[in-house]
């Protein structure tokens, strides 16, 4: 497997594909996609969330499914939420629920020989389908 942090130019090459497939601002900066998500829109009011396994206490933690601990030893789950309610043109709210979690996987090793640790992220903007639900 290609470590990027080995190889400079594979590094550049990577960045040069992400770049013309999102953009700049998107291919270095995820948490752009979720700023584009509400670009324009009135928001009333929000509360956050944060959620983190480096704060556990005893018996809590990042549970996971064994083949992946096997594989990737998945660790430092970060996860921040926003639900934020936003006003409509017509008057009415409607809610949105924003989230980015941020994970490593330890893919492969690194230039000193150890597991090199490959940051994962996930992020959504998900709009409620109806008030009752």
């Amino acid at each position: 497997p290609l470590n990027f942090d080995c190889d400079a130019a594979a590094l550049a090459s990577y960045y040069e594909v992400m770049d013309r497939k999102y953009g700049a601002d998107y291919a270095r900066n995820p948490v752009a996609f979720l700023e584009n998500a509400t670009r324009g829109l009135r928001i009333s009011s929000f509360l956050k969330w944060e959620v983190s396994s480096l704060a556990q206490q005893a018996g809590d933690g990042l549970v996971n499914v064994p083949f992946l601990e096997r594989q990737i030893h998945p660790s430092a789950l970060n996860s921040t939420l926003y639900k934020l309610t936003v006003e409509a043109d017509d008057g009415s709210t409607y809610d949105l629920l924003q989230y980015i979690e941020g994970l490593y996987f330890e893919i492969g090793t690194g230039c000193d020989g150890t597991r090199a640790k490959f940051p994962h992220f996930a992020m959504n903007t998900m709009r409620r389908a109806s008030p009752h639900d």
